[in-house]
């Protein structure tokens, strides 16, 4: 059995992994970043967001019933995530 690398699940599993760790490692932050930093990363957060939502619109028929799970698991993480740094950045 091969890896298809063209799965339609590799890149919101990838953008998953990425937006969970960031959050993570702020969690554990003992110093606060200066506010841009909190607003870049709501920023990284919405356009990733942005390029699943158009991935899965514009390519469609290369998404599966799982691999849309993933899709809007990313797409729900990217959403909070971008809330969470944008309530950081105004405090």
């Amino acid at each position: 059995m091969s890896l298809d690398l063209t799965a339609g699940y590799l890149f919101p599993v990838a953008a998953i992994t990425l937006m969970l760790w960031l959050l993570w490692s702020e969690s554990i932050r003992h110093r606060p970043m200066p506010r841009p930093w909190y607003f870049f990363r709501a920023l990284l957060y919405l356009g990733l967001g942005g390029v699943m939502a158009y991935n899965g619109w514009r390519y469609g028929r290369v998404f599966q019933t799982m691999n849309w799970v993933f899709l809007g698991v990313a797409m729900a993480v990217s959403i909070m995530g971008a809330i969470f740094f944008m309530r950081k950045g105004m405090t």
